[in-house]
């Protein structure tokens, strides 16, 4: 490329810079004298703005939930709610301890009957430390998850004694209401119940003795 009036066209290379057109801009230009010079243009490198130092980004104003006060009202919100609910737990956890309280109450003072007798009375609780009948030589035989089971002699006859503690009273009432079914009463494969009693805070049950253990030892 070469033009006598856009200047010196003595380079080698064809470094291309900026001239004016006349027209409010301004193209890039080079000239050079060498054979196809121009086929390898260099552009100058690109001259990037600097910042002015004075220059701030505005501030973005947070205008989240959380911002300002409604922050503040968000904690108090969520503060409510939580003391509402530990209200609601505390409530329904009384609530349970009071109704269990009163079931094992009621279970052992609210009902009278005979300690021991025959199956056909009431089995559903029992005298405290009433005694009408002497169980005697009491041996531990066996002990479970539920309580302990003894072997004693109750006029003669050969009794075994299941113990409760005073944590599994309920196992020791739901066993005494399987044992008031009517079908099961006088059935040859259940054991005969005698009746049970309360000793402080251990809860017994008397029925007929196998020596064959339960029907877990049994089939083991």
């Amino acid at each position: 490329m070469h033009d006598g009036n856009l200047g010196n066209c003595d380079n080698s290379e064809c470094i291309a810079d900026e001239r004016p057109t006349g027209h409010g801009n301004a193209a890039l230009f080079c000239c050079c004298s060498t054979h196809h010079c121009n086929r390898r243009v260099q552009f100058p490198p690109q001259r990037t703005a600097t910042p002015s130092s004075t220059t701030m980004e505005p501030e973005i104003e947070d205008t989240g939930f959380f911002s300002g006060g409604s922050r503040m009202f968000g904690i108090i919100i969520l503060g409510f709610f939580s003391l509402c609910a530990l209200a609601l737990f505390c409530y329904y956890s009384y609530r349970e301890y009071r109704n269990s309280r009163h079931y094992k109450e009621k279970a052992v003072d609210a009902f009278s009957m005979p300690i021991v007798g025959d199956a056909k009375l009431p089995l559903i609780g029992a005298r405290k430390d009433d005694n009408l009948k002497n169980i005697t030589n009491l041996e531990l035989v066996a002990r479970g998850r539920f309580g302990q089971v003894f072997r004693g002699m109750l006029d003669n006859e050969t009794v075994a004694v299941k113990v409760f503690p005073s944590v599994d009273v309920n196992s020791w009432i739901v066993e005494q209401e399987i044992y008031a079914i009517t079908s099961l009463r006088r059935h040859k494969n259940i054991l005969r119940y005698f009746g049970s009693e309360v000793h402080g805070n251990d809860f017994w049950l008397i029925t007929e003795f196998h020596d064959n253990g339960s029907l877990f030892d049994f089939l083991h």
